[in-house]
């Protein structure tokens, strides 16, 4: 397991890391069983007073497509300028064809790209700041921060 993901709060919380990071989790309710399982996770991480940094996206198989990534990122986006960054940067592997694709739709822009490990990754990054914001509005599903939970 990588090391953040062992100790998400240390990582992604307020507390842990710095003003701006969170940690944030898509969940689905099952009316049958009247219970709820997390399918999309996404993390911001401070990297500086005017920049987070997104990490660990993830969406489950059973709901890609489905608008968990959309709301996720929406979700971020949103916090972050809550909080006062100006930009929001990723790095991605180019064969996450999906990733790309959503991060462009929601307004990342290409900034760089390096072989690492023989891997062809993407730096992306997101003025918040920007006119020509292509951010998307969010889709349905709930979203909980770190510690806090919203309806």
């Amino acid at each position: 397991m990588e090391e953040d993901l062992s100790d998400i709060e240390v990582w992604y919380s307020a507390a842990g890391c710095g003003k701006g990071s969170n940690y944030f989790v898509a969940e689905e309710f099952d009316p049958q069983t009247g219970t709820s399982s997390i399918v999309g996770t996404v993390a911001l991480q401070r990297m500086d007073a005017h920049t987070g940094q997104l990490r660990r996206m993830s969406v489950s198989k059973s709901v890609r497509g489905g608008g968990v990534g959309r709301l996720l990122g929406s979700s971020l986006i949103e916090y972050a300028k809550a909080v006062g960054f100006k930009k929001v940067v990723l790095t991605t592997c180019s064969a996450q064809y999906s990733a790309v694709r959503l991060y462009s739709k929601l307004g990342w822009v290409q900034v760089s790209t390096k072989m690492d490990w023989g891997l062809r990754m993407v730096s992306l990054e997101l003025d918040l700041e920007g006119k020509d914001s292509r951010m998307g509005g969010g889709g349905s599903g709930k979203v909980e921060e770190l510690g806090k939970k919203q309806a």
